[in-house]
């Protein structure tokens, strides 16, 4: 059984921008994104399964986020 990498994520402040919970969940995902994309090289399909999702989840994601 192959475990997940657990990825440390730096906290949320108010100085992220990130009005409300909506907002802080949104830079939480962001940051978690960018992440696993920067540690798998910009190889989406291993960076979604770092994150436990599939890759047309993190494709979703990416696209809502504006991260490309």
């Amino acid at each position: 059984m192959k475990q997940a990498a657990v990825m440390e994520l730096p906290p949320v402040s108010a100085e992220t921008g990130a009005d409300g919970l909506e907002g802080q969940l949104e830079h939480i995902e962001r940051e978690a994104i960018l992440k696993a994309l920067e540690q798998t090289r910009f190889n989406k399909t291993r960076a979604a399964e770092l994150l436990g999702m599939t890759f047309r989840q993190l494709r979703y994601r990416v696209k809502k986020l504006g991260i490309e």
